[in-house]
């Protein structure tokens, strides 16, 4: 089965044909690694360095690395969302071949992020902390509270849940709207976009960044500690940040009806009464445009 919207893209990046465009996942999961490791460095940093200075701010080095990182991540998204014109008129037809690599460096960087939370603090068994703040941090909310066997049982099922439905999202919406939805194709070349009419985009304005609001909240809850709930605030905050900069484009091609549409659905989450329509929409169920006044006004871009 060939992956919808991928000629596309290939038709953006000539100096990649065949096999070559693996270069571009390459490079991301290169960037993947390198910002997961800078994260796990900075953890176990005050153990290697044992300097005062360094043990009495280790119980903020998680989040301020992941801070760092993500600050890195949508500065850069930012900078390429603002500079498209520039690209365009420097670049001309192979301006996306030129952003697309900065792109998807920045953009690695929220899933490093992501898998962070997923680890209790540190990365190696053998490792603690200098500083007891850190331990605690790192330790389940409700464990003073609750049976051990209990809390962890439930913090997994939920978790659980959570990273599957996120997976489910993720993958439907590559599947429906293609994978040069997902890599912003349409931000450089917005006059070959076409229409975006699905159902679910009256329920919710961003399907595909849901996935990753649910899959911060799964690591949040895996560990339900103050350090996996920061890193998840963290990461959802960044989103916001970033759907921002997003939408005052949208707001630009689309004006008024944009904004309207924006007070009556959200960005990020499903009300109850919408959950029909998500759970079709993970289905894979054929649904109709309606003709109503949340419909989206929306071209094909994230």
């Amino acid at each position: 089965m060939r992956l919808k919207g991928l000629e596309k893209v290939r038709e953006k990046v000539p100096s990649y044909p065949g096999r070559r465009i693996l270069l571009f996942p390459l490079c991301g999961l290169v960037s993947f690694s390198v910002g997961l490791l800078f994260l796990f460095l900075i953890d176990i940093l005050p153990e290697i360095f044992p300097a005062p200075l360094l043990v009495t701010i280790e119980p903020v080095l998680p989040v301020l690395g992941t801070s760092l990182l993500l600050a890195l991540s949508i500065g850069t998204v930012a900078s390429l969302w603002h500079n498209r014109e520039q690209y365009r008129a420097r670049y001309g037809i192979l301006c996306y071949q030129h952003a697309i690599k900065r792109g998807i460096v920045a953009v690695t960087l929220i899933p490093a992020a992501i898998t962070h939370a997923f680890f209790p603090l540190g990365l190696f068994p053998y490792s603690s902390p200098a500083n007891p703040l850190t331990g605690m941090f790192a330790q389940p909310l409700l464990g003073p509270w609750s049976p051990i066997e209990i809390d962890f049982l439930v913090r997994l099922l939920i978790s659980v849940a959570l990273l599957l439905t996120a997976v489910a999202t993720a993958l439907r919406a590559v599947l429906t709207f293609g994978i040069d939805y997902m890599v912003i194709v349409y931000l450089f070349f917005p006059e070959e976009s076409d229409l975006c009419d699905h159902d679910i985009y009256s329920t919710i304005r961003h399907p595909a960044y849901f996935s990753i609001v649910l899959i911060s909240l799964s690591a949040a809850f895996l560990h339900l500690s103050v350090y996996s709930i920061s890193i998840a605030a963290l990461i959802i905050i960044a989103l916001r940040v970033h759907i921002r900069n997003e939408e005052s484009e949208l707001i630009e091609r689309f004006g008024d009806s944009y904004r309207d549409y924006m007070r009556r659905v959200p960005a990020m989450h499903i009300r109850l009464h919408d959950l029909p329509v998500f759970i079709r929409f993970l289905r894979g169920a054929t649904t109709s445009s309606r003709n109503d006044e949340s419909q989206k006004p929306r071209s094909r871009q994230a």
